[in-house]
């Protein structure tokens, strides 16, 4: 019986030895160092770093070291917990977590941080803080302040990625300003982040706050708030009985106001409704860029559209008319030596003429062996030496190769001359734009010159796919067009776009998504390709339409 009441008791001291090994098993062990105590772990770089533990001694100013046996310190956890002396504490670039800290340290006032800082959890929990600043960073702050009854006004000067009952329990806290939060999908909420702060009198909500949901409650000395222009939703808890609520300030526009009161529904005990509000931005809308509705041609008008990205409303304008696209000037009426001449040139869009009159013919004429009517000067008489050149074809469709339209006519002062009397030479002939025909003199017509220009269009777009795999979503792609600079897209639920029609740009990369449609309905999708030639808009010819079912 002795034997086995001695071995029980090896085994339970063993047991208890063992299990002091494995409560600390994350770090290696706790080691002291002057008045500090501290464990090593590996950082998530490899290296070995410090995280100090407890502090042994009575000063009320304290300057944390920034390694200590070597290692730099990462990380500060429990380290004064309790601590009743000390008033003062600076820690030094490097640390990057707080954690418990300053717990329930009754007498601090004043810490230095350092930007290094990602992590404050429970830093000053039940500590006697009243003023404080936290730098700029970025960082997560978790029940930073919880229970900080001393605690009056705090700044946030950093960027916020998580924001947890942070001022919990802070019920003399009278200012805050936090600069950024950032948005979690898009989203982030103030749930009753300062609920019960009866002392509450100032507060400067972050931008990046998209929410606030019982956020002010019962927060009665509450007089003035700063809202960021991020805020789309306030919820009736949002001030419900902030009695002396005076001043809202929202830094966004005019209209996003209006959205916003247009969502808001106040609840029994409200002051928000009746407090003055000030609008910081400007008193317009925020509006996307201008999308086509109606091309403009030379023989009327189009009309561009554009949105309120805040309010969906809609403002249009006027394109002018463009610029006729004429033909060669092409001879109505031979000039003689007694009477001038007449010429018209068509416009190739809406068949426009152009008439001008040309010169009457110098008094000397010579003809040529080929028959042809050339005209000379006269011996002391200025000559205009330019040739009128017409071209067999005025507009072509890129293909990668260069294009050499046909000269059909070279004349001077309405009369034709002969091909033996000129060289012709090419520019800019390749590329979407406007390609040059030079035409040049020579033997007796040496010193003449002409030209006449062409066009070379985009090639008609041509859609290879257009899908719905998800709801309100169309996903359109087509074939690339490396002379493009974008793609216009109209999509609408009329085979004819005469209305309703939605465009968008697609870019150079062959494909979009296109969001925002309605489900279960039939859309019709077209779409042609954009380059600017000299500061104006070239479009190519529209694709085939495509039709797709959204789902």
């Amino acid at each position: 019986m002795e034997t086995n009441r001695i071995t029980k008791g090896i085994g339970l001291i063993v047991c208890c030895m063992l299990l002091l090994v494995f409560v600390r098993v994350d770090r290696a062990y706790a080691i002291t160092s002057g008045n500090w105590e501290y464990d090593t772990y590996t950082d998530t770089d490899g290296t070995t770093v410090a995280c100090v533990t407890k502090y042994y001694g009575s000063a009320s100013t304290v300057v944390v070291p920034s390694s200590i046996d070597g290692y730099p310190v990462r990380k500060l956890e429990y380290t004064f917990q309790g601590n009743t002396s000390i008033t003062q504490c600076a820690i030094p670039d490097g640390v990057q977590r707080l954690e418990h800290t300053f717990y329930q340290c009754k007498n601090l006032k004043k810490v230095s941080l350092p930007t290094s800082i990602n992590v404050y959890s429970f830093t000053f929990q039940e500590s006697g803080i009243e003023t404080i600043t936290i730098p700029k960073g970025t960082y997560n702050q978790t029940g930073t302040f919880q229970d900080c009854k001393s605690l009056k006004h705090v700044t946030i000067a950093g960027t916020v990625n998580l924001f947890m009952d942070t001022f919990t329990g802070c019920e003399n806290l009278e200012t805050v300003y936090v600069e950024t939060v950032l948005p979690v999908y898009g989203q982030f909420h103030l749930y009753q982040t300062f609920a019960g702060l009866k002392n509450l009198q100032t507060v400067t909500v972050p931008d990046g706050v998209t929410e606030l949901q019982g956020t002010f409650k019962e927060c009665h000395s509450l007089t003035t708030v700063y809202l960021p222009a991020t805020v789309t939703k306030i919820d009736y808890a949002s001030f419900l009985d902030c009695f002396v609520l005076s001043d809202i300030s929202f830094a966004g526009t005019e209209c996003a106001w209006n959205v916003l009161m247009d969502k808001y529904t106040p609840g029994e005990g409200d002051f928000f409704i009746s407090a003055k509000k000030h609008i910081s931005g400007n008193d317009g809308h925020t509006f996307s860029g201008w999308c086509l509705d109606t091309e403009a041609t030379c023989t009327k008008e189009g009309k561009e559209y554009r949105t309120c990205k805040t309010c969906d409303k809609i403002e249009t304008r006027t394109v002018e008319k463009l610029a006729h696209t004429f033909g060669d000037w092409v001879v109505t009426k031979e000039p003689t030596a007694s009477s001038t001449g007449t010429e018209e040139r068509v416009c190739t869009e809406c068949g426009y003429k152009q008439t001008a009159t040309i010169a009457k013919v110098d008094d000397v004429t010579a003809s040529s062996s080929s028959g042809e009517t050339d005209t000379t000067a006269q011996t002391g008489t200025s000559t205009n030496k330019t040739f009128k050149v017409k071209l067999q074809k005025s507009k072509y469709t890129y293909n990668g190769k260069a294009q050499k339209p046909k000269v059909t006519a070279v004349r001077v002062n309405g009369k034709k001359i002969a091909k033996k009397y000129y060289t012709v030479s090419y520019k800019k002939n390749k590329n979407v734009g406007t390609g040059k025909v030079v035409v040049k003199g020579k033997g007796k017509y040496k010193g003449y010159k002409g030209t006449a220009q062409f066009k070379i269009i985009l090639q008609k777009a041509k859609i290879t796919k257009a899908v719905s795999s998800k709801a309100g979503i169309c996903t359109l792609t087509w074939k690339n067009d490396t002379q493009a600079q974008n793609f216009q897209i109209q999509i609408c639920q009329s085979r004819s776009f005469s209305s309703g029609v939605k465009t968008v740009w697609g870019g150079k990369k062959g494909k979009k998504v296109i969001k925002g449609l309605t489900s279960n309905k039939t859309y019709y999708v077209r779409i042609r390709a954009y380059r600017k030639v000299n500061g104006a808009k070239w479009y190519g010819k529209w694709s085939a339409v495509k039709k797709v079912k959204i789902k």
